[in-house]
Formats: C-alpha cells, structure tokens, sequence
C-alpha cells in the first residue's frame, strides 16, 4: 500500500525547532541533542513524544497541545506514530523554512498509523525524511514514563506512591546549582533539601567545598541525592516556574508547564 497522510501540522519553523530542542534536550546554543532519534506520537489534541524507563540516566515524556499550532489535521480518532532521526529533521527544516511557515507532514499506513516519512514545505521547497521503519526497535522502546504521572503530573516511584519531596523553584536556580557544579568540575550534580530549603551543597572527601541557599518553597522530607550531568542539560533548556519532585535515594523529576507545553524530564540518582 502507498503511504497515505496521516498528520499534517502548520507553524512557525521556530515553533517546531522549540519544540524538538525541549524534547531533545537540547540547550540552546548547542547542536548536539541528548538524544539521536525521537518518537512521536501525534493524536487529535497533542503531540507527545513518549519517553524511557527511569532507569536511564535521564528520560524525557513532553507534551505539546496542538491548539499552539497554527493548523493541524489529523486522522479522526486515530493516533500516528513516527520515529525519526532528530538533527535529519532540524537540518531539513532550517533548508525549508523561507520565513513564512513550514507545514509538516506525516505520510504512511492508516491502518496501523505508523509514519514511513515526514515530508516538510515551504510555498517554494519541499525535503523529505525517512522514519526509522524498524518494528523491532518500536518494541525495544520503554513507554511505562507516562503512567508515571498523574493527571496533576505528580511523580511516582517504583512503589506507586507520589515523590514526597517537593520543590517549587524557578529554572534559573537549577542553573546556579549546575554553575556551582561546573566550577568545582564535580562529576555529580546534588539535589539537596535541608531543615526546609533547598540548598546547594557541594562535598569533596568529607569536607563541604561550596554551599548557597537556593530559592524555593519545599515541602517532604529531607533528601540528599546526586544525579548525572544531564541536569545541567536540563536546567539549560528550561524558564521559569518548575516543579523538582524526589525522595530519599530516589529519581528526580523536573516538570515545568507553559504556553501548551508540558515538559517531564527524569533523572536516575548516582549511587555515592
């Protein structure tokens, strides 16, 4: 069978590189996102980009209502799945883009909804993207993120019980903890939540190197967790508001909501 549309979405080429550089982890500035490839899932209310198991380093589950584009025409009822080749994409669309627009189209089988390429115009260009048709890797991809979340995006752990701890920052004051990291080129980033605050605390062979208090409405039980480098990826994509949501020697989630996006990123604690 031909492949037939399943998908079409119209917008600003910024609005689709925002989009994949959130998904991607990909700071700005930066032409190396986390992760290669990208699943997609795109039904009649969102797109949402499924993420990994918490036991990877890092995991990322966004969500993008499509009410933030400036058209969007899907298959009724059905949802359309694509994987694709992240900077394939972004390279191809950046070529398109003469200023006006871009639309994206997802082209495949409408039985199982699964795109074979994403074609990309202009009113004068057109490129086309082949997705990842491998079945066998569509299986390998751990999707149990999402049930993670509760509807009011509270973070659950292994136990089914929601994160207790947790921090109502701002997405600068990630920054000043992953700065102070920097600065001490520390191989570990400390989440630590302290007689009520949220603190940097920085230790090097038992001695406390660097310490700050960070800004932050904090609620649950004291905790003292590092994380890997990917934070700091993290921090640099996000602004303002955001939510930290752990517990003692558990995983970290930094969920923050804004203008259409819903943005969960998921980080596996370092063992000390």
């Amino acid at each position: 069978m031909d492949a037939q549309p399943l998908a079409e979405l119209a917008a600003p080429a910024a609005v689709f590189e925002r989009m994949l550089s959130l998904a991607a982890v990909e700071p700005p500035g930066s032409d190396e996102p986390y992760y290669d490839e990208m699943l997609l899932r795109i039904d009649e209310s969102s797109l949402r980009t499924p993420a990994g198991s918490v036991d990877a380093p890092l995991s990322a589950y966004c969500t993008v209502e499509t009410g933030l584009l400036d058209a969007y025409d899907g298959v009724a009822g059905g949802t359309v799945t694509a994987v694709f080749d992240i900077v394939e994409l972004r390279d191809w669309m950046d070529w398109v883009d003469d200023g006006g627009g871009v639309a994206v189209r997802f082209d495949g089988d409408p039985e199982s909804g699964q795109a074979t390429e994403v074609v990309i115009q202009s009113d004068d260009a057109t490129a086309r993207v082949d997705c990842v048709r491998d079945s066998a890797l569509l299986a390998d991809v751990p999707l149990e993120l999402p049930g993670r979340f509760t509807d009011d995006e509270r973070f659950r752990l292994d136990d089914g019980t929601p994160a207790p701890t947790v921090v109502e920052t701002e997405a600068d004051q990630l920054r000043r903890l992953a700065d102070g990291v920097a600065t001490a080129d520390a191989a570990t980033f400390p989440v630590v939540v302290a007689d009520g605050s949220f603190r940097f605390e920085l230790v090097d062979d038992g001695r406390l190197r660097a310490s700050a208090e960070l800004a932050g409405d904090v609620s649950g039980p004291d905790v003292y967790n590092e994380y890997g480098d990917a934070l700091g990826r993290v921090a640099a994509v996000l602004e303002g508001p955001v939510t930290l949501q752990t517990g003692p020697d558990a995983p970290l989630a930094v969920v923050t909501s804004r203008s259409g996006f819903t943005l969960r990123y998921v980080l596996s604690r370092v063992e000390s």
